[in-house]
C-alpha cells in the first residue's frame, strides 16, 4: 500500500516528540535526524532494560530490539526527506519505524498495576503531564475494562469488554461470534463458563470483580468477516452480566458523554484500555512490536495517542487513531476524558505495520451509532441502553436499577461458532479459506494436566483404527513408511497402533509418531469434556515413547497429532473411548506453543466445524518431518517442521487432497521464549512422501501441486501469507 504525505507527516510529528494530539498539520520544520537516531538508539537500550525488568533476560528478544533500531535508521532518513515512494518500497523499514515510535515514548503502552498505569513500564516521552492530569478519570476507566475469559481456549481469553451500565458490557460483534452461537432466528447462545474479569494485571491483581456473562442484549445486524475489515458493518455487541457479588469492589460504570462530542476538538488526546492478545496471523506475520510484547499478551494496558487522518476509506461512525493497540486488541475501550464524563469509542480493528503500511487503528464513535438496530426488532441501540440504565449523556442523572424486559435467553452451548461455509465455491475458494484458518488459529485449546499412567494392551481390544474405505469411492490404504517403524511389543502384531477412529505408527528411533491417520464423520460428531491424564500405551515399552519429562518446565506443548475432537463421533460409548485415546504419548510430538495452539489447531478446528455442519466425511493425516539436524533437547531430537494432508470429496464427488508444512525452527532457538516466527507453506503430497519415506501414492493423483510437479519437473512450494496465494 503506498504511503501518503499525510502519513509521513504523522511519523515526523511523533519522531520529533511534538506535543501529543496536535494533528498532522502541526509539523512544518525538518527533522533533526541525528537527534532522532540517537534517541532511537537510547530508547532501544531502555526498552531492553524494561523488558528484562518485567519479563526476564532473553537474547532473542534483545535481538528484536536491535533489529528495530537498525532497520529504522533508513526509514528515519526517508521521513526527513519526505520520500514516500522510497518508504513504500521498503515494508521492513515501516515495520521497524513503527516499533521505534511505539517504544521511544512517542506512543507508549503502559502496563496496569494496582488499578493504575505503571509509568515505569514504558518510556514516558512527552506524556508525563497528560497522564498525571487524567489520572483520576483513567483510574475509574481502567476499573471498568475487563478481559473476557474463555476457559476452553489457549491463553484463556477472547477480547476485551467495558462496563457501561451496572450489569452491561460493550465488546465487538466479532468477539461475540467467537464465544457464542447464533441460531436461525437470530438469537444468541453463549458458550459455557464465560466471564469478564477486571483484573489480569501484570504484577498486580490477577482477578478482580469477576462476573459471569449472562445473555446477549444486542449485536450489530450483519455478521463480521474475521478475515477482512468492513467499516460499513457495526462491530458491536452488548452483553448482560450476572449481578455483582457482595464482596466485589465498587465500580462506577463509564458515563458516556455523547454531546457535544470531543473527538473532533483540537489537541485531543485519546486512550485505549484493553488486553492485547496474540495477533491474528492469517494475513500478515506478527510485527516487530507484537514479537517484543509477546510475553505480556493477556494483561491490561493503557496507551495514549491522538486521532489521525485515515489512509483508507472509513465510515462516518469510525474514529481513526494512532495509539498503540498491539495485535489482538479486539473490544478495547477507546476514551477521551472530559470535564463531565467520558467520550467512549470501541476499538474494532487495525492495520499491522508488518503489512508494509503504517499502523492505523479504528474504533466506533458511539454517538454515531445510537440509532442502529440489531436487525431483529425496531428498537434502537439508544433505547436499549436506556432500558438497562446506561447513561448515554452527561446530562442524564443516574437512575435506580429497573427490571428490563428481555426475552429468555437460549441455553448455553459448548462449541465454537461456525466460520463461513467452506463449500461455497468448489476448490480454490474452499482451500483459500481452509488454509487461512490454519494460519490464524484463534480457537486454540487449553493445555491439560500432565500424567504418566499406562493403558494396558487389553484397553484397546476391539479398536478398529483408521478405515481405508471411509470415503465412499475414495479408498486410501493406511500409508506405511519404507523403514524405521516400531513393531508392537504386545497386544497385537505389525506396526499399527489402532485407536478409536484413528491409527498411529511410531518411529523406532525417535520415540514419536511418524504418522497419524484419522477418520472424521461430521454427521455423527459429538462434543465431550476434556480428560485430564496423559498415558503411555502399554502395547509398547515406556522407552519406546517420550513421556512428560520432555515437556515439563518449558514452552514445548504436547502437540496432539490427532486433534482431540476429531475422532469423537458415533455412539456415546465409542466417542468416550476416542476422547481418552487421543491422550496417549504415542499421539503427541513436542510443538512450540504458537505452532500447537494456533496453526494446526486452527486448521483442524475449521475442518471439524464444517464436517459437522455439512455432515461430511474427511480423513486427515499428520506427522513430523524427521531430519538429521533436528533440534537436540533433553536427549530427544525435536522436529523442526510438521506436515498435514487433508483428503475429502468435493461437492461433485471428486476426490481431493492438499498438503501443508509448518516450520517451528525459529521458536526452537529458545525454549523459554516464543516470539511467533513460524512459517507455513502449501506443498505437494509428493513432497511429504519424499521427505518422510511414507507411501502416499493413493493421494498424489488427486493433489494439484503433485501433478504440476510431475508435468513440469519442478518442486512447487508456496509460502502462505495472503489468501490469494493458495492454489489447488
Amino acid at each position: 500500500m503506498p504511503i501518503s504525505q499525510n502519513q509521513l507527516t504523522a511519523y515526523a510529528q511523533m519522531l520529533r516528540g511534538a506535543a501529543p494530539g496536535g494533528g498532522v498539520e502541526m509539523v512544518a520544520e525538518a527533522l533533526d535526524t541525528a537527534e532522532v537516531r540517537a534517541r532511537a538508539r537510547d530508547s532501544g537500550e531502555k526498552t531492553k532494560e524494561l523488558l528484562r525488568k518485567y519479563f526476564g533476560t532473553n537474547t532473542a528478544r534483545d535481538a528484536l530490539v536491535d533489529r528495530a533500531v537498525q532497520g529504522g535508521h533508513d526509514a528515519i532518513a526517508m521521513v526527513e526527506a519526505r520520500d514516500a515512494a522510497a518508504l513504500s518500497a521498503k515494508p521492513e523499514a515501516v515495520n521497524a519505524l513503527e516499533a521505534i515510535v511505539r517504544t521511544d515514548g512517542s506512543r507508549p503502552s503502559f502496563l496496569i498495576a494496582g488499578g493504575e498505569a505503571d509509568l515505569r513500564s514504558s518510556p514516558l516521552g512527552a506524556w508525563t503531564d497528560t497522564m498525571n492530569r487524567g489520572a483520576d478519570q483513567l483510574r475509574n476507566a481502567i476499573a471498568c475494562v475487563g478481559r473476557i475469559d474463555v476457559p476452553s481456549i489457549a491463553g484463556g481469553f477472547m477480547g476485551t469488554g467495558m462496563l457501561v451500565g451496572p450489569d452491561v458490557i460493550v465488546t465487538n460483534r466479532h468477539v461475540l461470534q467467537a464465544i457464542a452461537q447464533q441460531n436461525g432466528d437470530g438469537a444468541w447462545q453463549l458458550f459455557d463458563g464465560l466471564a469478564i474479569d477486571f483484573g489480569h494485571e501484570f504484577g498486580g491483581r490477577i482477578s478482580l470483580n469477576r462476573r459471569s456473562l449472562k445473555r446477549v442484549l444486542f449485536a450489530g445486524s450483519r455478521p463480521i468477516d474475521p478475515y477482512a475489515i468492513d467499516h460499513t458493518k457495526l462491530d458491536l455487541a452488548l452483553i448482560e452480566l450476572e449481578p455483582a457479588g457482595r464482596r466485589d469492589e465498587p465500580q462506577t460504570p463509564l458515563r458516556l458523554q455523547m454531546s457535544p462530542p470531543l473527538w473532533d476538538a483540537s489537541n485531543v488526546t485519546l486512550f485505549t484500555i484493553g488486553y492485547p492478545g496474540a495477533p491474528p496471523a492469517f494475513q500478515y506475520a506478527p510485527s516487530l512490536l507484537d514479537q517484543l510484547f509477546h510475553a505480556s499478551f493477556g494483561y491490561k494496558r493503557v496507551a495514549p495517542g491522538a486521532p489521525m487522518t485515515a489512509a483508507t476509506a472509513v465510515a462516518p461512525w469510525t474514529i481513526t487513531h494512532d495509539a498503540t493497540t498491539l495485535g489482538g486488541s479486539s473490544g478495547s475501550a477507546l476514551l477521551v476524558l472530559g470535564a463531565q464524563g467520558v467520550v467512549a469509542g470501541l476499538h474494532y480493528g487495525g492495520r499491522s505495520p508488518a503489512s508494509g503500511a503504517p499502523g492505523e487503528n479504528w474504533g466506533h464513535r458511539l454517538e454515531k451509532i445510537l440509532n442502529e438496530t440489531d436487525g431483529r426488532s425496531s428498537a434502537k441501540l439508544q433505547e436499549l441502553l436506556a432500558r438497562y440504565n446506561v447513561v448515554v449523556d452527561d446530562s442524564a442523572p443516574p437512575r435506580e436499577r429497573v427490571a428490563p424486559e428481555a426475552p429468555a435467553q437460549p441455553a448455553r452451548v459448548a462449541s465454537p461458532a461456525a466460520p463461513p461455509d467452506w463449500r461455497r465455491g468448489v476448490t480454490l475458494q474452499t482451500m483459500q479459506t481452509l488454509a487461512s484458518i490454519g494460519l490464524r488459529g484463534p480457537a486454540a485449546e487449553t493445555l491439560e494436566a500432565s500424567q504418566n499412567g499406562v493403558s494396558p494392551p487389553e484397553t484397546f481390544d476391539g479398536r478398529n483404527g483408521y478405515v481405508a474405505d471411509f470415503l465412499a469411492g475414495f479408498t486410501i490404504p493406511l500409508p506405511m513408511a519404507s523403514s524405521g517403524m516400531r513393531l508392537l511389543r504386545r497386544g497385537g502384531t505389525g506396526f499399527e497402533l489402532k485407536y478409536e477412529h484413528f491409527s498411529v505408527i511410531m518411529s523406532e528411533e525417535r520415540r514419536m509418531p511418524m504418522l497419524t491417520a484419522c477418520n472424521i464423520d461430521g454427521a455423527q460428531s459429538r462434543r465431550l469434556p476434556r480428560v485430564q491424564e496423559w498415558k503411555y500405551d502399554g502395547r509398547l515399552d515406556r522407552d519406546d515413547q517420550w513421556g512428560n519429562d520432555l515437556y515439563s518446565n518449558n514452552e514445548a506443548d504436547k502437540g496432539h497429532m490427532v486433534r482431540r475432537e476429531d475422532p469423537i463421533w458415533g455412539t456415546l460409548t465409542t466417542s468416550k473411548r476416542a476422547n481418552i485415546d487421543t491422550f496417549h504419548y504415542t499421539n503427541c510430538c513436542p510443538q512450540m506453543a504458537v505452532v500447537n495452539q494456533q496453526i494446526w489447531l486452527g486448521l483442524e478446528n475449521y475442518v471439524l466445524t464444517h464436517t459437522r455442519d455439512d455432515d461430511m466425511k474427511v480423513s486427515v493425516f499428520t506427522g513430523p518431518f524427521f531430519t538429521a539436524d533436528d533440534f537436540s533437547y533433553r536427549g530427544a531430537l525435536i522436529p523442526r517442521s510438521f506436515w498435514k494432508i487433508v483428503a475429502f470429496q468435493l461437492p461433485d464427488g471428486r476426490p481431493s487432497a492438499t498438503a501443508y508444512r509448518v516450520s517451528q525452527d525459529r521458536e526452537l532457538q529458545d525454549l523459554e521464549f516464543v516470539f511467533a516466527g513460524y512459517k507455513t507453506f502449501q506443498i505437494s503430497v509428493q513432497q511429504v512422501a519424499d521427505g518422510t519415506g511414507i507411501d502416499f501414492s493413493a493421494l498424489i493423483p488427486f493433489d494439484g501441486f503433485s501433478q504440476h510437479e510431475r508435468v513440469h519437473g519442478t518442486v512447487l512450494t508456496e509460502k502462505l501469507e495472503r489468501f490469494e496465494q493458495i492454489r489447488v
